[in-house]
């Protein structure tokens, strides 16, 4: 597996950049054709909506682990 990851690291790192590059251009064009008042509250509603994100994968990851019942040993 470690071998797969590394492998394909490049492939990651290459689609994180072009990623990072489209979303510059969406955020220039965006600018281009928002009043500001418009542009912050997209930005504003465009920041909320990624910490539902990343709250939702949390909850989904938390929901995976195994809960331990056992209670700890006494010494």
């Amino acid at each position: 597996m470690k071998a797969d990851f590394d492998k394909n690291k490049d492939a990651r790192q290459a689609k994180m950049e072009d990623m990072k590059a489209k979303r510059a251009q969406m955020d220039a064009d965006m600018k281009k054709i928002l009043t500001p008042d418009q542009y912050d509250k997209w930005q504003a509603d465009r920041k909320a909506k990624m910490e539902q994100r990343k709250t939702a994968m949390k909850d989904r990851k938390m929901m995976k682990k195994p809960m331990n019942t056992a209670a700890p040993a006494a010494n």
